[in-house]
């Protein structure tokens, strides 16, 4: 008989929710089972009438569920200051980790998930999801084989509106610190769009579980909405291997636009854009051939079927600590690049909707960032008044 492994799950409110209608509802043939939940908000769970009626136990701490049980695999959906804490506990009681991304707030945190991991003999997995994907794995294969040439630039655009309620979704959102005076750095960059800028240094990466690093950064950060860190962000990276990288991404556009992606190579274009619910993948060679990749959905649960099947033999993880780190490495760069958020000009920041649904935008915001996407610049390069740009920080600065 296959081990069936035991799970415990931290977070069963918002995307935990999701974790938590796949453990309820699609057990078949899975071989695991869910032996506790943590929340410390249970009432708010739209199913915790059926976890009452399974008999699974509510604990209001992850230390208190490890008081009683040991589970062979934790599923971590809590926010973003709670990462390092929780996996290193996780993996001190003996248990395998997929924590949600992003890895976590800081680089101090990212050394000490490090050390956990080596420590314990567990590994913590972190869900960017893509990186679990079996095209991104093919396309990243195909990289590291040489199939395009080298690399030379790696840009996405993901232009994302979001409504007042997103920034009053929890205590934290939007923050630098939250209220205990934790780290937290959310950000688009570090949370809605964290993926498709992660997934530019994993492609990059030399080996299947790791990321390329990155010698230096600038960035350009600002803010309509009444928040304390930014909502809007471009930035230009070069790796270690001296690739560029470029990341443009917004809460205060009109409308959205992509997640859209340009990868050049000195033989061939590896385009990605979002159509119809799938992120279609193509790549053009410069002798005129062309590979399709195909369609594939964001598929954020695919990722724990992965973790499922390798907690039973201690199996290969494609993106653990070490593939994530280069995001969490970047997003502090970026904040330290510019430390003072910039504002986006009051005159040209409309409102829209009303209650729930109101939100705020940037007239033209939208249009800018995608000519900054297609002409390979920075806002301030454009010499807009708005602009700031901020400075360059290399590793040596962190």
């Amino acid at each position: 008989m296959q081990k069936q492994v035991s799970i415990v799950l931290v977070g069963i409110n918002g995307f935990g929710l999701k974790y938590l209608n796949l453990l309820l509802d699609e057990n078949s043939g899975r071989h695991f089972e869910l032996i506790g939940v943590v929340e410390p908000f249970p009432e708010k769970c739209a199913r915790l009438q059926e976890l009452h009626l399974c008999k699974i136990p509510i604990y209001p701490t992850l230390d208190q569920f490890y008081r009683e049980r040991t589970a062979d695999l934790a599923v971590i959906s809590a926010p973003i200051q709670y990462h390092c804490a929780q996996s290193c506990l996780a993996v001190s009681q003996g248990s395998y980790v997929l924590c949600e991304k992003p890895l976590c707030a800081t680089i101090a945190q990212v050394q000490q998930m490090l050390e956990a991991q080596a420590k314990y003999e567990r590994w913590i997995a972190i869900g960017y999801q893509w990186s679990y994907s079996p095209i991104i794995q093919q396309i990243k294969g195909d990289i590291q084989k040489g199939m395009f040439g080298k690399p030379v630039r790696l840009k996405s655009l993901c232009l994302l509106p979001r409504t007042r309620n997103y920034y009053h979704r929890n205590s934290w959102a939007g923050k630098i610190k939250d209220t205990q005076g934790r780290w937290v750095n959310d950000s688009p960059i570090n949370n809605s769009s964290a993926h498709y800028l992660h997934n530019m240094f994993y492609l990059l990466g030399e080996q299947p579980n790791r990321s390329a690093n990155f010698q230096d950064i600038t960035a350009e950060l600002y803010r309509a909405y009444p928040i304390e860190n930014f909502d809007t962000a471009a930035l230009v990276a070069h790796t270690d291997t001296d690739v560029e990288v470029r990341f443009y991404t917004t809460h205060v556009c009109e409308k959205p636009i992509g997640p859209a992606f340009h990868f050049e190579f000195t033989d061939a274009v590896v385009k990605g854009e979002y159509r119809q619910g799938k992120f279609i993948l193509k790549a053009h060679f410069s002798d005129g051939r062309l590979i399709e990749y195909g369609g594939f959905n964001n598929n954020e649960l695919q990722k724990l079927w992965l973790c499922v099947q390798q907690a039973k033999i201690d199996g290969f993880i494609p993106c653990g600590v070490e593939a994530a780190s280069s995001h969490t490495y970047c997003v502090n760069a970026a904040q330290k690049s510019m430390p003072e958020i910039s504002h986006l000009p009051a005159d040209l920041v409309r409102e829209i909707g009303s209650s729930s649904d109101a939100r705020i935008y940037m007239d033209g915001l939208g249009d800018v960032l995608l000519r900054c996407y297609q002409n390979n610049v920075l806002p301030s390069e454009l010499g807009l008044d708005w602009s700031s740009k901020g400075r360059l920080v290399d590793m040596t600065d962190l």
